[in-house]
């Protein structure tokens, strides 16, 4: 009885997971933001190689990230600024973080982040050395922009709708939105259940069951004993055969295998 029941229940809740899915999938769906992204071809009307701009679920822009080109100067810095440069011209940074990942033969990327804190916002100025030797200095790579308002390229600001940007910056190259799916907890655990099921189901219900059906075959189709009002069953001839032959060699004399010479019999 309790099999059936964690049987139903197994098939119930496969049934219900996929019509979860398709009934409040999409109406779960929230939109928490957007990105838009400045490849080195349109970026260079402002000097730079790449632009990223994150918006926030209303669609108001709260951070922008510059690539630096290669040459030239963006905001008054240079690709090939160390962190004591930016330093000497910004002060001491509210907060540095350091990592360091193995790269290309062995070799040890590092990365430097200098953080500035200003009016509510962050200014995040990374730094990367790429492959690090002894004596190989970091270079400036991104300057990124959150929620503060400094004077940034073509008069674009902090809470400017997607279509204010578009209008100063044009079209981006690449946009993509970020979703929430609200119901995506609920699936995880149902998954869990539906998992948990079959691997018990297939590793103890159907080697039971197949018990249970090898039971119910022999129910069904009982061996008969002969009687008196029913034919015997007939065998198959490879086991007729062989019972004749020990019929026939129970019923004659058994043959001599000795040799006329070694016969008991007087010979005259």
């Amino acid at each position: 009885m309790r099999r059936k029941i964690a049987i139903s229940l197994g098939i119930l809740l496969t049934i219900l997971y996929p019509t979860v899915f398709f009934l409040f999938g999409k109406k779960s769906v929230k939109i928490t933001g957007w990105s838009f992204d400045y490849f080195e071809e349109k970026s260079k009307k402002w000097n730079c190689k790449d632009t990223s701009l994150l918006f926030d679920k209303e669609g108001k822009l709260y951070e922008v990230e510059f690539d630096l080109p290669d040459e030239g100067e963006f905001l008054g810095f240079r690709r090939d600024d160390n962190p004591e440069k930016v330093i000497a011209k910004w002060g001491k940074p509210s907060e540095v973080e350091e990592y360091a990942t193995r790269g290309y033969k062995e070799e040890v990327d590092r990365y430097k982040y200098l953080i500035y804190k200003r009016d509510g916002g962050e200014i995040q100025f990374e730094f990367a050395s790429y492959g690090f030797k002894e004596g190989h200095h970091y270079e400036l790579k991104t300057i990124s922009f959150d929620k503060v308002n400094p004077p940034l390229p073509k008069g674009i600001k902090m809470g400017m709708s997607r279509e204010e940007v578009m209008r100063i910056l044009g079209k981006p190259d690449s946009s993509s939105d970020f979703k929430d799916v609200l119901i995506m907890p609920f699936l995880f655990a149902l998954s869990y259940l539906i998992g948990s099921f079959w691997t018990a189901f297939l590793v103890d219900f159907l080697p039971r069951g197949r018990k249970e059906l090898t039971k119910s075959f022999s129910f069904l189709c009982p061996h008969s004993s002969p009687s008196s009002s029913s034919p015997a069953p007939r065998l198959p001839s490879l086991y007729l055969k062989s019972f004749l032959k020990k019929e026939i060699y129970q019923k004659s004399p058994p043959t001599s295998h000795l040799s006329p010479k070694m016969s008991s019999s007087p010979s005259y």
